[in-house]
């Protein structure tokens, strides 16, 4: 092989061309490769930071929404809760009324069952004077065989 061979005076235009070809191609890549590598490193880490940036935007937004979320949340639970109990106090005085009205009707009902059930009484218990009054006559007629006092026998029976 030609290149290792150091007697011959071809090793140093090699290293001649070797310098050459090495500065071009060095050249080359520093001023047309290296900077379209670095202008593509460059945007992608401004798109990176540009995303970040958005990302940390979209997540502070997220928090206020989130927060928000549960205010709203907190406001319409404490409003059901007023609701709740509005009506609930609402449904427990027409309750009340109700029952109370229920309880009048039922008093009045008891009242006029009592009266009735006096004047029945009344009426029976005249009606056990008359029987007991008209069976004592009877029974003292035909014991004694003469027209008895029917004043006296009711007179006695009501004081029996």
């Amino acid at each position: 092989m030609p290149q290792f061979d150091f007697a011959n005076n071809l090793w140093q235009s090699q290293i001649f061309w070797l310098v050459v070809i090495f500065s071009v191609f060095f050249f080359l890549i520093h001023t047309l490769i290296a900077p379209r590598i670095q202008n593509i490193l460059d945007a992608r880490e401004q798109k990176l930071t540009a995303d970040m940036r958005r990302a940390e935007e979209l997540k502070a937004e997220l928090e206020r929404m989130l927060a928000e979320k549960e205010s709203l949340l907190n406001k319409a639970r404490n409003d059901a809760t007023s609701i709740y109990s509005k009506e609930m106090e609402r449904v427990q005085k027409d309750v009340a009324k109700k029952q109370a009205e229920a309880q009048t009707k039922i008093d009045e009902q008891i009242a006029t069952a009592e009266k009735k059930i006096e004047s029945d009484r009344k009426k029976a218990l005249k009606d056990v004077e008359k029987v007991a009054t008209e069976i004592a006559t009877q029974v003292v007629e035909k014991i004694t065989g003469e027209k008895a006092d029917v004043k006296a026998i009711a007179k006695a029976v009501k004081e029996a």
